[in-house]
């Protein structure tokens, strides 16, 4: 029941964007996981919100904090436009509320009526970004420390927010560390090197078929091995 209740929380496909593609998936590593996702439009701020973060531990305790965050950031959204703002309210009003042995990685990107986007992160993963034109990765990383930790007044004061220029068949992707840290029977894990090479390797195809072949090369990656975290992807495909 709580598995079918997380999985409703989580926006469903199609994802509508003029400038972008977009293909989204989550799993989580028991019935339900820490890992969250959101595509979000404000009408208000006319533009599309994408979301991605992750809150330590697994299970129920996990899924519980995520819908919470969930909840909070789609309030803030309707009052603010700028990612850097939304991470720094959702600490305020998330984290007085967190136990101690917990913590969250998120990250947030904007994308405006012209397709410009912003971005800020809070401790988590680089947003990876593939240049079609250079055949190359750029990791997006601005400043930024997670939510939960003692930080004694340097969340705020160090948190960044950076530009992101894309130009046409670029790829962007959000993801939570259970893509790169999916581990197969002899507890190699996946690995960033993978990723990116799937990525560039399909770069041509639809960012349906980009997402399906990561979820298939990690599948085959993993053979007979338990699923050791949860994984979340989000992918977008400047048009």
């Amino acid at each position: 029941l709580a598995k079918k209740i997380q999985k409703r929380l989580m926006p469903e496909p199609p994802y509508e964007n003029k400038h972008y593609d977009i293909s989204a998936y989550s799993e989580a590593a028991r019935e339900v996981g820490g890992d969250y996702f959101d595509i979000v439009e404000s009408e208000k701020e006319e533009k599309t919100f994408v979301i991605i973060g992750d809150i330590s531990g697994k299970g129920i305790a996990a899924a519980l904090y995520m819908m919470r965050v969930q909840t909070i950031i789609q309030f803030l959204i309707e009052n603010h436009s700028e990612p850097k703002k939304i991470i720094i309210d959702l600490k305020k009003y998330f984290a007085k509320k967190l136990e101690k042995e917990y913590f969250l990685s998120l990250s947030i990107a904007s994308i405006d009526k012209g397709g410009k986007i912003r971005y800020s992160n809070a401790g988590h993963l680089p947003l990876l970004h593939y240049k079609s034109k250079e055949k190359s990765f750029v990791d997006v990383n601005p400043a930024g420390i997670g939510i939960g930790f003692n930080d004694k007044g340097i969340f705020e004061k160090t948190l960044a927010e950076e530009k992101v220029k894309t130009e046409t068949n670029d790829i962007l992707c959000f993801y939570t560390d259970g893509v790169t840290e999916a581990m197969n029977s002899t507890k190699l894990q996946f690995g960033k090197e993978r990723l990116q090479r799937i990525i560039a390797e399909n770069c041509d195809k639809s960012i349906d078929e980009i997402k399906n072949k990561i979820l298939l090369t990690i599948n085959n990656f993993r053979g007979v091995a338990e699923v050791n975290d949860d994984i979340s992807i989000v992918l977008l495909k400047t048009k």
